[in-house]
């Protein structure tokens, strides 16, 4: 199993998240509790509310995260990847 330290590393937000990032997965995820529905409700929610776009204009963003999730809803694939492991966190 994975040791308590691995997983409080693992589940660290960063310091300077902004607080409407945690309140979106909460407003996502509902009343659901079990891991395995959460990650699916916000996969489904980037899978249909998202766009893909190479050109996505959150990079230059100052919180390039809460801009490609909040504002402009586009982005590459690092976006997704990003916005998945915190949104999950």
């Amino acid at each position: 199993g994975l040791l308590l330290a691995d997983a409080e590393r693992y589940l660290t937000l960063p310091v300077n998240l902004s607080p409407k990032i945690p309140e979106l997965a909460q407003t996502w995820i509902g009343l659901a509790t079990e891991p395995e529905v959460i990650a699916r409700l916000v996969e489904r929610k980037l899978q249909t509310e998202y766009r893909y776009d190479l050109a996505s204009p959150s990079g230059a963003a100052k919180d390039p995260l809460l801009d490609f999730l909040t504002v402009s809803r586009r982005g590459h694939c690092e976006f997704y990847s990003t916005a998945m492991a915190i949104l999950l966190r």
